[in-house]
């Protein structure tokens, strides 16, 4: 399924950018080493608030919850995907089960190419 980037809202673009931007600032914390991982007890409540926000689903939360505060996962970009899911690919097994309210809305309408 390939989403047709034109029904794209403007909104949803600027969600990316705030998604690509919140995924830069929790690789930061990679930056000091050794350190940076005890700042990530404190960023991972804020990153699961905050993804819980975004895209309403609990187990997205949990698991960017998860991936902040285990060690060396901070280079995965859990709001950048998330994003891609509810976005690009609402009505794939994996968005129906993460995001039921993207999958529920599917707004992005796909290409026929």
């Amino acid at each position: 399924m390939k989403p047709e980037p034109a029904a794209i809202t403007t909104s949803s673009w600027a969600k990316l950018v705030g998604c690509v931007v919140l995924d830069l600032l929790g690789d930061t914390s990679e930056l000091i080493p050794f350190l940076g991982e005890f700042t990530d007890i404190a960023y991972a409540p804020v990153e699961a608030s905050v993804l819980k926000a975004l895209f309403q689903s609990n187990t997205i939360a949990a698991f960017g919850f998860v991936e902040e505060i285990l060690p060396f996962t901070d280079v995965i970009p859990t709001f950048t995907l998330s994003w891609c899911l509810a976005t690009l690919w609402p009505t794939t097994p994996l968005a129906k089960r993460l995001l039921p309210e993207a999958a529920a809305a599917n707004t992005i309408v796909p290409s026929s190419k």
